[in-house]
């Protein structure tokens, strides 16, 4: 393996050196993947976790006011979490909350 010929450029190195670098290249990738899946699934978990907090906020009430910075979802979520549980999603930007009101006699489309 001494002489090798990649992408225009020749590897002059003895087998040991290729292998180390394959082995040190190897190595950074499969700490990057590491990362990225130890990131992903902590971002999974603190949106499940959020979406579980407004779901038990969304208990019955007539009536249910929640702080944007209480609720940090995306409004689609917002909205079919609250569908789901029987109530009317309205955002309030000038209160900076969502209002949820009731509906009981309008279930959303998704399973409780």
């Amino acid at each position: 393996m001494g002489d090798l010929n990649l992408a225009g450029s020749k590897f002059n190195g003895t087998d040991a050196e290729y292998f180390g670098t394959l082995a040190v290249v190897g190595g950074i990738v499969l700490v990057v993947l590491a990362v990225v899946l130890v990131v992903k699934r902590r971002l999974d978990k603190n949106r499940r976790d959020a979406v579980q907090q407004l779901a038990r906020q969304l208990d019955g009430r007539p009536i249910v006011y929640v702080p944007y910075a209480d609720c940090p979802l995306p409004v689609p979520e917002v909205s079919s979490t609250a569908h789901a549980r029987g109530y009317a999603m309205t955002p309030n930007a000038a209160a900076l909350r969502y209002e949820f009101a009731y509906v009981a006699s309008r279930p959303g489309p998704w399973p409780t």
